[in-house]
Protein backbone atom coordinates (compact mmCIF):
# COMPACT_ATOMS: atom_id res chain seq x y z
CA UNK A 1 0.00 0.00 0.00
CA UNK A 2 1.04 3.57 -0.57
CA UNK A 3 2.05 4.95 2.81
CA UNK A 4 2.03 8.52 1.46
CA UNK A 5 -1.78 8.59 1.52
CA UNK A 6 -3.32 9.86 4.74
CA UNK A 7 -6.27 7.46 5.00
CA UNK A 8 -7.84 9.41 7.88
CA UNK A 9 -7.73 12.62 5.84
CA UNK A 10 -9.39 10.94 2.85
CA UNK A 11 -12.03 9.40 5.12
CA UNK A 12 -12.74 12.76 6.78
CA UNK A 13 -13.05 14.46 3.36
CA UNK A 14 -15.51 11.84 2.12
CA UNK A 15 -17.60 11.98 5.31
CA UNK A 16 -17.69 15.77 5.06
CA UNK A 17 -18.76 15.42 1.42
CA UNK A 18 -21.53 13.02 2.51
CA UNK A 19 -22.63 15.53 5.17
CA UNK A 20 -22.73 18.34 2.61
CA UNK A 21 -24.67 16.31 0.05
CA UNK A 22 -27.23 15.26 2.67
CA UNK A 23 -27.63 18.83 3.91
CA UNK A 24 -28.06 20.21 0.39
CA UNK A 25 -30.51 17.51 -0.69
CA UNK A 26 -32.49 17.93 2.54
CA UNK A 27 -32.69 21.70 2.04
CA UNK A 28 -33.63 21.28 -1.62
CA UNK A 29 -36.36 18.81 -0.67
CA UNK A 30 -37.67 21.05 2.09
CA UNK A 31 -39.57 18.28 3.83
CA UNK A 32 -37.63 15.02 4.04
CA UNK A 33 -35.09 14.23 6.73
CA UNK A 34 -32.15 11.85 6.33
CA UNK A 35 -31.99 9.00 8.82
CA UNK A 36 -28.57 7.44 9.47
CA UNK A 37 -27.57 3.85 10.06
CA UNK A 38 -23.91 3.55 11.05
CA UNK A 39 -22.61 0.02 10.38
CA UNK A 40 -19.53 -2.07 11.01
CA UNK A 41 -18.48 -5.44 9.69
CA UNK A 42 -15.37 -7.57 9.71
CA UNK A 43 -14.25 -5.86 6.48
CA UNK A 44 -15.02 -2.22 7.28
CA UNK A 45 -17.49 0.41 8.35
CA UNK A 46 -19.75 3.08 6.95
CA UNK A 47 -22.78 5.32 7.24
CA UNK A 48 -25.97 4.76 5.28
CA UNK A 49 -28.30 7.75 5.09
CA UNK A 50 -31.80 7.56 3.66
CA UNK A 51 -34.41 10.28 3.01
CA UNK A 52 -37.91 8.95 2.25
CA UNK A 53 -41.19 10.45 1.06
CA UNK A 54 -39.97 14.02 0.71
CA UNK A 55 -41.45 16.81 -1.35
CA UNK A 56 -38.87 16.52 -4.15
CA UNK A 57 -37.43 13.05 -3.53
CA UNK A 58 -39.42 9.87 -3.12
CA UNK A 59 -36.23 8.34 -1.76
CA UNK A 60 -32.58 9.43 -1.64
CA UNK A 61 -29.64 7.45 -0.31
CA UNK A 62 -26.20 8.92 0.37
CA UNK A 63 -23.74 6.33 1.62
CA UNK A 64 -20.15 6.34 2.84
CA UNK A 65 -18.20 3.10 3.11
CA UNK A 66 -14.61 2.19 3.97
CA UNK A 67 -13.64 -1.43 3.47
CA UNK A 68 -10.32 -3.25 3.52
CA UNK A 69 -9.00 -6.71 2.98
CA UNK A 70 -5.90 -8.87 3.04
CA UNK A 71 -6.08 -9.81 -0.63
CA UNK A 72 -7.55 -8.08 -3.68
CA UNK A 73 -10.46 -9.97 -5.24
CA UNK A 74 -9.53 -11.77 -8.48
CA UNK A 75 -11.67 -9.40 -10.56
CA UNK A 76 -9.75 -6.40 -9.19
CA UNK A 77 -6.37 -7.78 -10.21
CA UNK A 78 -7.35 -9.45 -13.51
CA UNK A 79 -5.87 -6.64 -15.61
CA UNK A 80 -2.86 -6.25 -13.31
CA UNK A 81 -1.82 -9.73 -12.18
CA UNK A 82 1.18 -8.27 -10.34
CA UNK A 83 -1.31 -6.92 -7.77
CA UNK A 84 -2.87 -10.32 -7.04
CA UNK A 85 -2.85 -11.08 -3.35
CA UNK A 86 -2.11 -7.47 -2.33
CA UNK A 87 -3.90 -5.95 0.66
CA UNK A 88 -6.34 -3.16 -0.15
CA UNK A 89 -8.51 -0.37 1.19
CA UNK A 90 -11.41 1.20 -0.66
CA UNK A 91 -13.70 4.03 0.34
CA UNK A 92 -16.21 6.29 -1.30
CA UNK A 93 -19.53 8.07 -1.29
CA UNK A 94 -22.39 6.71 -3.39
CA UNK A 95 -25.72 8.31 -4.30
CA UNK A 96 -29.03 6.83 -5.38
CA UNK A 97 -31.78 9.40 -5.84
CA UNK A 98 -35.38 8.78 -6.91
CA UNK A 99 -37.34 12.00 -7.51
CA UNK A 100 -41.07 12.11 -7.09
CA UNK A 101 -43.11 12.26 -10.27
CA UNK A 102 -42.30 15.57 -11.96
CA UNK A 103 -45.83 16.56 -12.95
CA UNK A 104 -46.98 17.61 -9.42
CA UNK A 105 -43.74 19.58 -8.92
CA UNK A 106 -44.24 21.51 -12.15
CA UNK A 107 -47.89 22.19 -11.21
CA UNK A 108 -46.60 23.72 -7.97
CA UNK A 109 -44.22 25.95 -9.96
CA UNK A 110 -41.09 24.03 -8.89
CA UNK A 111 -38.33 22.94 -11.24
CA UNK A 112 -36.42 20.02 -9.69
CA UNK A 113 -33.36 20.65 -11.88
CA UNK A 114 -32.99 24.25 -10.73
CA UNK A 115 -33.44 23.31 -7.07
CA UNK A 116 -30.64 20.76 -7.27
CA UNK A 117 -28.34 23.05 -9.23
CA UNK A 118 -28.32 25.75 -6.57
CA UNK A 119 -27.37 23.30 -3.84
CA UNK A 120 -24.79 21.34 -5.84
CA UNK A 121 -22.79 24.54 -6.30
CA UNK A 122 -22.56 24.85 -2.53
CA UNK A 123 -21.43 21.25 -2.12
CA UNK A 124 -18.57 20.84 -4.53
CA UNK A 125 -17.92 22.92 -7.65
CA UNK A 126 -15.59 20.33 -9.26
CA UNK A 127 -18.33 17.71 -8.79
CA UNK A 128 -20.87 20.01 -10.44
CA UNK A 129 -18.47 20.58 -13.36
CA UNK A 130 -18.04 16.83 -13.85
CA UNK A 131 -21.81 16.31 -13.75
CA UNK A 132 -22.30 19.15 -16.26
CA UNK A 133 -19.75 17.56 -18.61
CA UNK A 134 -21.49 14.18 -18.28
CA UNK A 135 -24.81 15.89 -19.02
CA UNK A 136 -23.36 17.49 -22.17
CA UNK A 137 -21.79 14.22 -23.32
CA UNK A 138 -24.87 12.08 -22.76
CA UNK A 139 -27.57 14.66 -23.50
CA UNK A 140 -29.41 13.99 -20.24
CA UNK A 141 -31.19 17.34 -20.28
CA UNK A 142 -30.21 18.24 -16.71
CA UNK A 143 -29.36 21.84 -17.66
CA UNK A 144 -26.38 22.00 -15.29
CA UNK A 145 -24.01 24.94 -15.58
CA UNK A 146 -20.45 25.22 -14.39
CA UNK A 147 -18.55 28.49 -14.00
CA UNK A 148 -15.34 26.81 -12.81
Amino acid sequence: MNNDVDIAQVSDYLKTLQDGICTALGEADGEGIFEEDAWESSSGQGRTRILQKGLLFEQAGVNFSHVEGHSLPAAASARHPELAGSPFQAMGVSLVIHPVHRYPLRQAGLDPHQLLLVHLVVIDLPLLCRLAQLDRNLGLGLRLGCAG
